[in-house]
């Protein structure tokens, strides 16, 4: 079975950004959790299946959070709303990456081990050292299938 689109986007709309359902369950519907939503991890992965290795790599933070809004839903697929910025690899075997993976988890235990969901880029990139990988607003979607 797959999920009407309009609830697909809600749902997506309360993984990422922390923003409500409405009346689901009850009058009150689910409710986004109280203070800070929390983050979410990016990570690159390679052609080969394994995450990016290059000398000075790290996965991005992004918040989940309905202030800031990082994502941006559309349907059954969310995007990034603000380039995302990886550090620059400062030297070691180049990585072609051609797949983006977001996980989640409890912030007190990173890095995130539970994998939410992965894509793949428009494109594959090669980063080198020197090279900064950066993706702008819109390039990394993730859909719902």
């Amino acid at each position: 079975m797959a999920l009407n689109s309009t609830f697909a986007g809600l749902l997506l709309n309360f993984l990422f950004n922390n923003e409500g359902i409405p009346n689901y369950g009850d009058v009150f519907g689910i409710q986004p959790t109280g203070g800070t939503g929390g983050v979410m991890e990016i990570a690159l992965i390679q052609s080969n299946g394994s995450e990016a290795n290059y000398t000075g790599y790290q996965r991005v933070s992004v918040d989940r959070d309905k202030i800031t809004n990082e994502w941006s839903g559309s349907g059954n697929s969310i995007s990034n709303v603000n380039e995302i910025t990886f550090p620059t690899s400062t030297g070691g075997s180049s990585n072609t990456i051609n797949k983006f993976r977001i996980y989640y988890g409890d912030e007190a235990s990173q890095p995130f081990t539970t994998i939410f969901g992965e894509d793949s880029l428009t494109a594959s990139v090669t980063i080198t050292a020197g090279e900064t990988p950066k993706f702008s607003a819109g390039a990394l979607t993730l859909t719902f299938s």
